[in-house]
């Protein structure tokens, strides 16, 4: 798309600011002439696009994944549809139909029909002392309960703040926002053999405060974050820096995973700044306790299990484990030492990935779940893979802007096979992955239960590799003259062997490798990241080709093959005999060993002695020049 400017917008650098370059228009970008809506229920389907997909307008052919939308956003819009049109349409649904026309003729024969379940709102449960812990929560709470000493399972994330700031405001909005969710101010404890949760009254009362000597936000973080006393509430902990450079804050936030996950902390993050701006906070529907109640009444229904069926078919007969060729014995025990790499994906390829999903009819997130597990079969040679994957875990929509621990993980299987095209794998993948997600209410906990998942204290059940597109992230923003901007903070913890985390930023997609170190060194997963670059390439270039003839070779590693390891040349000195050169190696060491044989051993003065000896006795019994001679030896 060509836009045209009056002017380059400048950094105070004098470089292009390419954050403050305008989007293209809708019909620009997507090639899609615009159609205006023409009966209600078009309207308001419309409508809920450009809230969720954050566009002026949409035109009736527009098509919701050439817009931006993804698997998660789609959830939401079938959440969404649920409230305003009193219908339920599926994800599968979204990906037929995914324009407004196609979906809103299926709403219209959906409700003509009477198949349109009316939406229910969350019930609200009553007050009291303590409350039940939700499936994903009890699970955490067990796992934290074994060490507590353990940061495995916080969530920390980091603000870089530059221009004039408001300690006063600051504080208010992260007060008004603990006091606006009850998750925020809950405590874990045990009561009559069951884990359970006490919401406080109190919100968060202060924000540490440090003025740094030197600019390193690492540092910052690593002495930030520090265990949780799971009885004292709250489960957040909030910290500015005030970093040596003129005007510039670090803000910190760590949290316990037990009452928040990736989707709440954008939450958190999106209304810390609608408050720190002088917005007013809109009444939340429901309240955490309410969604665990809820939650647990669905357990109980026909719809819990009809996933539950679906998960015990698709996930049956044996669980396999994932069989690297690690640097390392893999431990007894499962340690949570981690490291990462990174490699990114620059614009041109990740608009050829984009361009080829609309064309396959997949999304981003399928298409590199695609190569990713494509990358793992290669490596392992196993065809039976099973990759974990976290969903949002937000089925309702009373639930979007409530913070709390929601997520919950799907595991895809992908069975590979090295023969089927890449343009059939990937068709294969999506049908796995469609599947998991129309299917991913059912708890991952109770899941792990119900297939009797091995027992080895080593390894993660279910799965050793997972793969997130992360597509929560926290935007950079501005308030006035100050700047609000995420700052991304190398990791050093891992849950799993591999994790696959990417992230699309200024048009690129940033792929994080998070691993073991107790099974990797650091340049067999620089490796490995490189060779996943490979096979996107080789994928897009001929998706015709087979998974096992994909290219993933690097370039230094093809270097190295046809350059290094068929490089037989060696210099031989024409002039001298066989045996003259031995002879002058036996002179330059002469003690070193030449043979070996059982306990016998012998030096290169030894065999050149012996060998002497057997020629003279040769030559003594009368061998003739060129005459063949046995030897037994």
């Amino acid at each position: 798309a060509f836009v045209q400017l009056e002017s380059m917008p400048l950094t105070a650098s004098g470089k292009a600011d390419r954050k403050a370059l305008p989007e293209p228009e809708e019909e620009m970008a997507t090639g899609t002439e615009y159609a205006a809506p023409e009966n209600g229920t078009e309207v308001k389907l419309a409508a809920l696009w450009a809230e969720l997909l954050q566009r002026e307008r949409v035109g009736v052919h527009d098509n919701f994944f050439e817009l931006g939308g993804h698997s998660l956003k789609a959830a939401a819009l079938t959440a969404a549809v649920h409230r305003e049109f009193q219908c339920e349409v599926s994800l599968g649904e979204v990906f037929d139909r995914p324009t407004v026309r196609g979906l809103a003729i299926l709403i219209e024969e959906r409700r003509a029909s009477g198949f349109a379940p009316a939406y229910q709102p969350i019930p609200l449960t009553e007050r009291r002392t303590y409350y039940p812990l939700s499936s994903a929560q009890s699970r955490l709470f067990v796992l934290q309960s074994m060490d507590e000493s353990s940061t495995a399972y916080h969530l920390s994330s980091a603000l870089l703040i530059r221009g004039p700031l408001d300690r006063g405001r600051l504080l208010s909005a992260i007060r008004t926002i603990s006091q606006r969710h009850d998750a925020l101010r809950a405590s874990f404890e045990w009561a009559d053999g069951q884990p359970v949760q006490r919401i406080s009254a109190e919100p968060v009362a202060e924000i540490e405060y440090e003025i740094a000597e030197i600019s390193d936000p690492e540092a910052c973080l690593r002495s930030f974050i520090r265990p949780f006393r799971l009885m004292e509430p709250p489960l957040l902990r909030v910290k500015l820096v005030r970093m040596p450079e003129d005007s510039v804050h670090l803000l910190l936030l760590d949290a316990h995973h037990l009452v928040t996950d990736g989707v709440s902390m954008a939450v958190l993050a999106r209304q810390f700044m609608e408050l720190y701006e002088g917005n007013p906070a809109a009444a939340l529907p429901v309240q955490y306790p309410d969604y665990v109640e809820w939650q647990a009444q669905w357990l109980l229904s026909e719809s819990c299990r009809e996933q539950e069926h679906y998960w015990l078919q698709t996930l049956s007969g044996d669980i396999p484990a994932l069989e690297w060729p690690g640097d390392y014995a893999r431990p007894q025990r499962l340690d949570y030492r981690g490291d990462e790499v990174s490699v990114t994906l620059d614009a041109a390829l990740t608009r050829e990935l984009t361009a080829f999903g609309a064309r396959a009819g997949t999304t981003l997130y399928m298409t590199l779940l695609a190569v990713f597990a494509a990358l793992l079969y290669r490596y392992t040679g196993q065809r039976d893979i099973w990759i974990g994957s976290p969903v949002a875990g937000r089925p309702h929509a009373d639930l979007a802007e409530l913070i709390g621990m929601f997520v919950n993980t799907v595991v895809i299987r992908s069975q590979v096979q090295g023969d089927l095209t890449f343009e059939d794998h990937l068709r294969q993948m999506k049908d796995r992955i469609l599947g998991a997600l129309e299917h991913d209410r059912y708890p991952f906990e109770r899941l792990v239960e119900k297939l009797g998942a091995r027992r080895d204290i080593g390894r993660n059940p279910l799965f050793d590799a997972m793969f997130v597109l992360q597509n929560t992230g926290i935007p950079a923003v501005a308030c006035g003259a100050t700047t609000f901007e995420p700052y991304a903070f190398r990791r050093t913890a891992a849950k799993l062997d591999l994790t696959l985390e990417v992230e699309e930023r200024s048009g690129e997609l940033r792929c994080r490798f998070e691993y073991r170190t107790s099974l990797f060194r650091r340049e067999t997963v620089e490796r490995l990241a490189e060779r996943f670059v490979r096979l996107a390439e080789s994928a897009l270039r001929d998706p015709s080709a087979r998974v096992a003839d994909l290219e993933w070779m690097t370039d230094g590693e093809r270097r190295q093959v046809v350059q290094g390891f068929n490089d037989t040349e060696a210099p031989y000195p024409e002039q001298l005999t066989l045996p003259a050169m031995f002879r002058q190696q036996a002179e330059r060491t002469p003690d070193r060993v030449a043979a070996a044989f059982a306990e016998e051993t012998l030096t290169y003065r030894e065999l050149d002695e012996r060998s002497g000896r057997i020629a003279r006795a040769l030559r003594e019994g009368g061998l003739a020049p060129e005459e063949p001679v046995g030897l037994m030896a």
